[in-house]
């Protein structure tokens, strides 16, 4: 009671304080945990005469309380009762009571139980005072952690654009740890309590103490993106498990149970504020960039720390929780730091942009040098074409001038030659005609070899399509090769298919092919035989394909041959003595595709087989010419013979005179 007559605006009524310290709830031979318990206070305020209109603080009451006015109750916070099924635990929250004027004495009851939390009883005094006072502090200090409260989840959402925009290091962890300081200040400050009334105690309580085994290696973690170079692995991992430690024992074990290890936890973070302290200061000293910005954030958050827990530890019961304000603070720093780095980044984006567009600009010039390099080049490649294709005409003039020149004075040779022999020589001028005969019919092959292998090459050979009779042309052949093999000793069998009548092809070109494989068989096959086989498939309507199979019983081709034998100029090992230029076979192969088909070479036992398969398309019947009666000699006619060469007329002339 106040002394005199001086209105004392508020007064302090003290209470016995917290029961862990007391014997207050603890009787004889009770197990009970020294703040388990359940207790009333009863006071009795005495108040002088008009006294305006007042209000009671009750302060923050562990697990339930119910406060009582002159017998009827005003306030209540959970559900107190005597057994811990009774009670109804809620979470640490200030009441206040309003008082109306005109009451002298007040008789004022709070009980209070607690079977919940590890500590029990009255944090602090009960509060008399004006009601505009108490009620102004009240809402400064929620306005003050709302706008906390904000700031931080406004702060999230920036730091994830601005991570998500511009990928930077860090801002992950970043990040995290502004949600969970958020969260904790939603737990210690009530404002989730207040926001969300059917949150239980049990989660709110489990949530502060995750928050705080949670944030320090989330820091480290943060620390360790700034300045890898001026922390340790082993105290990251020694932080990561105690911190996972706090956090099984925080979500397997009650309240009662991990709250017990408020003090541990608060030592933790002293040990972890300072180490972190002195990984800045290493920072620091080491000239790391923006280290000292974040050294001036640090000193501020550590201070802030230490003031709220030596108050959660009930070591300094003065002042407010700063702890929300530090982490703001700590957290803006960071957010200059990383604004700093991204601004380097731009300038380092910067140079290499501009590296980059040099690097563009040369390669821009060299590629500019290259194509003209190259544009020479493919104009060399033309100029180089345009002389092939023209030596390739010039060539091809070339050989038909040297055919042109060279069979003038052959058919002059042989015309001469054939006169000789109808002259009845001796037996030994018959041989030597005989053989000149021979060699120049071999000069005139290699002749028609070559010209017919440059016309090849040069692709200006034309297959004619004409109608002929297949069966006829091949019973033809067969007869002369009946004959050249019969000179030279040699069996000769044939065997034919049912061969189409009429076939719509290049008769001349298929005699030639056949030509020149039986010369090749002859040349080849000294004892033995020659089998010539003609079959037809069907293929389709009017289409027919015909494989002309020529076997003899030659030596054979070597191997390593085998595959070459169609090339231009190869010949076997032992056929330097067999006369021939090499081309036969590389002309049937080129004629055969020319046409259309394929060609094949391969030995069997006993000799070697020679396949060609050609598509010839059948037509209809070929009229045949008759001649009405016999053929009668002309007797009296005159021949104008036209010859540029007086050797060739010579020639002609003793043909013609009987």
């Amino acid at each position: 009671m106040p002394s005199g007559d001086a209105l004392v605006p508020d007064a302090t009524l003290h209470v016995p304080g917290l029961w862990n310290t007391t014997n207050i709830c603890r009787r004889v031979n009770d197990n009970r945990p020294a703040g388990f318990g359940a207790l009333t206070y009863r006071m009795v305020v005495r108040l002088p005469q008009n006294v305006p209109q007042l209000t009671l603080q009750i302060p923050q009451i562990l697990s339930a309380s119910r406060v009582w006015v002159d017998g009827h109750v005003v306030s209540q916070s959970g559900v107190p009762g005597l057994h811990a099924g009774d009670e109804t635990p809620r979470t640490l929250l200030n009441q206040y009571v309003s008082i109306e004027p005109g009451h002298s004495t007040l008789t004022l009851a709070v009980e209070v139980s607690n079977h919940f939390h590890f500590e029990g009883g009255i944090l602090g005094p009960v509060l008399v005072g004006g009601h505009d006072d108490l009620r102004q502090a009240l809402e400064f200090r929620l306005v003050f952690d709302a706008g906390v409260l904000g700031a931080l989840l406004i702060l999230a959402f920036y730091i994830a654009a601005f991570g998500v925009t511009t990928h930077s290091r860090g801002w992950g962890w970043l990040l995290v740890l502004i949600i969970f300081l958020a969260a904790r200040l939603g737990c210690t400050s009530g404002l989730l309590a207040r926001m969300f009334p059917s949150l239980s105690a049990t989660f709110l309580y489990r949530l502060e103490y995750l928050t705080i085994y949670m944030s320090w290696p989330i820091y480290f973690r943060l620390l360790w993106e700034f300045f890898p170079g001026c922390l340790h692995r082993f105290a990251g991992r020694f932080i990561q498990v105690s911190a996972a430690m706090g956090c099984l024992l925080t979500i397997l074990t009650p309240v009662a149970l991990f709250t017990r290890f408020r003090d541990v936890s608060i030592l933790f973070l002293i040990c972890s504020a300072w180490y972190y302290t002195w990984c800045v200061i290493r920072a620091i000293r080491n000239k790391e960039s923006s280290a000292e910005i974040l050294g001036l954030g640090v000193v501020i958050f550590i201070t802030c720390v230490l003031h709220d827990g030596m108050m959660y530890a009930h070591w300094w019961r003065y002042g407010t929780d700063l702890a929300p304000l530090g982490g703001l603070m700590l957290l803006f720093f960071h957010i200059i730091i990383l604004g700093q780095r991204f601004v380097a980044s731009l300038s380092h984006v910067r140079i290499l942009s501009n590296d980059l567009a040099l690097l563009n600009a040369s390669l821009e010039a060299q590629v500019s040098e290259r194509t003209q390099q190259i544009e020479l080049t493919l104009a060399e490649l033309h100029r180089a074409k345009d002389r092939a294709e023209n030596d390739a005409r010039n060539k091809g003039r070339f050989l038909a001038h040297l055919s042109h020149e060279v069979r003038t004075p052959l058919n002059a040779i042989f015309g001469m030659t054939s006169l000789m022999l109808r002259d009845s020589p001796r037996e030994d001028q018959r041989r030597r005609l005989e053989l000149m005969r021979f060699e120049g019919a071999g000069l005139v092959r290699l002749l028609d070899d070559v010209l017919d292998m440059a016309s090849l090459e040069t692709t200006r050979i034309e297959i004619v399509h004409v109608p002929f009779n297949l069966e006829d042309l091949c019973t033809q052949f067969a007869d002369v090769m009946v004959e050249r093999c019969a000179e030279k000793g040699l069996a000769f069998t044939h065997e034919f298919d049912p061969l189409p009548t009429t076939i719509s092809g290049d008769p001349t070109r298929l005699h030639q092919l056949l030509g020149n494989v039986l010369d090749n068989a002859l040349k080849f096959t000294q004892t033995g035989s020659i089998r010539f086989v003609v079959r037809a498939e069907h293929c389709g309507p009017g289409v027919w394909e015909i494989a002309f199979e020529l076997t003899n019983t030659g030596p054979g081709i070597p191997p390593h041959v085998l595959n070459r034998v169609f090339d231009e100029f190869v010949r076997g090992p032992d056929t330097e003595f067999v006369p021939g230029s090499g081309l036969g076979l590389a002309i049937v192969s080129r004629l055969a595709v020319a046409m259309g088909g394929r060609v094949s070479l391969d030995n069997i036992d006993g000799g070697s087989r020679f396949t060609f398969t050609l598509p010839l398309g059948e037509v209809g019947a070929i009229p045949v010419a008759t001649t009405q009666g016999a053929l009668i000699p002309r007797v009296g006619l005159s021949v104008l013979l036209v010859e540029d060469t007086p050797e060739n007329r010579l020639v002609m002339l003793e043909m013609l005179v009987p």
